[in-house]
């Protein structure tokens, strides 16, 4: 997602949120990017640049609280990238929903 114009790149596998802000570029230029957003265990990355940048930027990195490392997820489960459809928001009481607005 963006806020303020950065990319950050959030996470929760069930011990707390995760969270990197790639604060390296500002992304409101009418202009596009790449996102390399990955995680591993609690450990995250986060890698913004241009699209028709020929290097490499540097990454950012960063972790959620220790405890569970493995997203879990049946088959038949719904996974919802980039935010739960308002309709679903009440079935998830256990969870905790982050409004970005």
């Amino acid at each position: 997602e963006t806020r303020a114009s950065q990319v950050v790149f959030s996470w929760n596998v069930g011990s707390g949120i995760g969270s990197i802000v790639y604060d390296g570029l500002s992304t409101s230029d009418d202009r596009w990017y790449r996102i390399f957003a990955s995680r591993q265990s609690s450990n995250g990355a986060l890698r913004v640049q241009l699209s028709n940048a020929k290097d490499d930027a540097d990454s950012v990195t960063g972790s959620s609280p220790p405890g569970y490392t493995i997203l879990d997820v049946d088959s038949d489960d719904p996974l919802y990238l980039g935010g739960v459809p308002l309709e679903k928001q009440a079935d998830l009481a256990a969870v905790t929903i982050i409004n970005f607005a």
